[in-house]
């Protein structure tokens, strides 16, 4: 049964809702730590609340379809901003071709173990902060800087492995190469 005829309720709650919807496009834009998200789901909040006072049995419906929908609407939103051209270039996969990704990706999967590359002197393709990807003998491995931070194009060396990474750090004054005889100067 229906508490307004003019329906006030409904066009605020209809109205939040769009609301809520803008700050949630926003949210993907603007880096806002987290407070556009606090509006959208108060305005949704809020939306549930007022058409619940416009009409109980609707009210009671919208609710539970939005908290049927939440779950499944987050983790395709997730899915879609990784996707998309905006979400790479907001990550890592954005300094990669998908080929390239792709074969990152999958470089611990090589035949070769990881620990094989310790002790060996590489090259960072990506800035290390503190992760990003470094080639080594040739591979192209993930790789995770200790201490601070290295810039993409700087020699490394590989001091250990980890859960499919490599650990690396800049090379330390008079450290050789003994592949090609370089000193690396740090």
């Amino acid at each position: 049964m229906m508490a307004d005829a003019d329906s006030t309720y409904l066009l605020l709650g209809l109205g939040l809702l769009g609301l809520g919807l803008v700050f949630l496009v926003l949210e993907l834009f603007i880096p806002s730590g987290g407070l556009l998200t606090l509006l959208v789901i108060a305005c949704v909040a809020a939306s549930g609340v007022s058409i619940f006072l416009w009409d109980s049995t609707v009210g009671l419906a919208y609710v539970l379809l939005l908290i049927a929908i939440a779950p499944f609407a987050v983790v395709q939103g997730g899915k879609w901003w990784s996707t998309s051209r905006f979400g790479k270039r907001a990550t890592l996969a954005a300094e990669l071709g998908d080929s390239e990704s792709d074969a990152a990706l999958n470089a611990s999967k090589s035949e070769l173990p990881l620990s094989s590359l310790i002790g060996k002197f590489g090259r960072t393709e990506t800035p290390l902060r503190p992760s990003g990807f470094v080639r080594v003998e040739g591979r192209r491995m993930d790789a995770v800087a200790e201490g601070r931070m290295i810039d993409g194009g700087e020699d490394i060396e590989v001091i250990g492995c980890t859960e499919g990474h490599l650990r690396v750090r800049r090379p330390w004054k008079g450290d050789t190469n003994t592949s090609s005889g370089i000193i690396h100067p740090s």
